[in-house]
């Protein structure tokens, strides 16, 4: 029997754009000895060019780039390996943006720290925090998702919380004025997911229907107008899924027989439909069952399959599709090296990935250490074991 730990059902994928340069990278997966007093990793989740980790005793560590304070430690020094979050209840699930990260207490409560442009820490400030501080208002949380600049949180009774940028409308209100504390979303079913792509928002209802608002340039939201949405929209003929995930400018969803559908932009084969035409409307990505879980990144998709092994496609740049290139696919393909995989995530320009032993490993853009293996190379081909 597999663990698995709730993040909203989601993991959380966003973006950055990464620099151009590579100075070096590293092809091999040589382990590395699991940091003293850990517990047993069990899920993980990659901001822009940083990474959390959570440990089976409620722990939380933190590695990567910090100029915005987003690791949580006191500072804004980067960080090339894993440090402990001081400060912090215990932890059930982690999201993380662009230069923001949110934690979930065993309480309910939501707690953020990092960068604060549009009050997207939802302090009621647009202060840098650059250790953690808990959200007043918030209660009963069971789930989290974090998009580029915005924050989304779940209740246990259904009703999704907002806060943050608004430019395109992804906090789902009808204005495009961002929020430094969090809101309710109307005219929306109680929700059972939560999600949040670059600068777009979506829900899985209770009653099973899709829906959707923000940006919708590329047709991310799934109802083929191309128009921005500042309200929530139903997705029709979208019933039957269990899972969403979003990236930069694409979504991805799962049914419950393990059956993948994406649509959006297509510009690097992130929809997996193997080719490279944007999609406005769900289409299911052939030669690929078995999925029980789904991650974006900015440019690319994850997922985990029943076998416990995982697939991926899209943009390949820094290696973050694991499989020993940079060579971009249109199709899935399988990540070397890992298997009795129990958690995936997606960093902007990385990716993470948690065995059922209880150890993390990660692959792809290393710039500022959010590889979190201590080593100098910018790039990082195959997952090594972090810890």
């Amino acid at each position: 029997m597999r663990r698995w730990c709730a993040l909203g059902g989601k993991s959380i994928a966003l973006a950055l754009i990464a620099l151009a340069g590579c100075l070096s990278a590293w092809n091999g997966a040589e382990p590395r000895a699991p940091l003293a007093g850990r517990s047993p990793a069990v899920l993980a989740c990659g901001g822009g060019n940083h990474s959390l980790l959570l440990d089976a005793d409620g722990s939380v560590w933190a590695w990567g780039r910090n100029g915005a304070g987003q690791l949580g430690t006191g500072d804004r020094s980067d960080r090339a390996r894993p440090e402990i979050l001081l400060g912090l209840p215990v932890v059930t699930a982690l999201a993380a943006g662009l230069e923001h990260s949110l934690a979930l207490s065993a309480d309910g409560e939501v707690w953020a720290w990092g960068g604060n442009r549009f009050g997207k820490l939802g302090d009621g400030t647009t202060e840098d925090r650059l250790l953690p501080v808990r959200i007043e208002g918030l209660a009963g949380i069971v789930a989290l998702a974090s998009g580029n600049e915005h924050s989304a949180a779940l209740d246990d009774s259904g009703r999704v919380w907002l806060w943050g940028w608004n430019l395109w409308g992804q906090l789902g209100d009808g204005t495009q004025q961002w929020s430094a504390v969090p809101r309710v979303v109307q005219g929306i079913p109680a929700a059972r997911s939560v999600a949040a792509g670059g600068n777009h928002t979506l829900i899985l209802g209770r009653d099973g229907t899709l829906w959707s608002w923000g940006r919708n340039y590329e047709n991310q939201l799934g109802d083929g107008s191309m128009r921005d949405q500042h309200r929530p929209i139903l997705i029709t003929d979208s019933t039957g899924f269990v899972q969403v995930a979003a990236g930069l400018n694409h979504t991805v969803a799962r049914t419950t027989e393990g059956r993948v559908y994406s649509w959006g932009r297509n510009l690097y084969g992130q929809l997996g439909d193997g080719t490279i035409t944007d999609r406005p409307f769900p289409a299911p990505v052939r030669n690929l069952d078995g999925v029980i879980s789904i991650a974006c990144g900015w440019h690319h998709t994850l997922v985990l399959r029943e076998d416990g092994t995982l697939a991926a496609w899209g943009r390949n740049r820094f290696g973050k599709l694991g499989d020993g290139t940079h060579v971009s696919r249109p199709s899935p393909g399988p990540v070397q090296g890992l298997s009795d995989v129990q958690w995936v995530a997606c960093g902007f320009y990385h990716s993470l990935a948690v065995t059922a032993d209880g150890l993390a490993w990660a692959w792809g853009n290393n710039e500022s250490g959010q590889i979190g293996d201590g080593r100098s190379a910018m790039e990082v081909l195959l997952p090594i074991r972090i810890c």
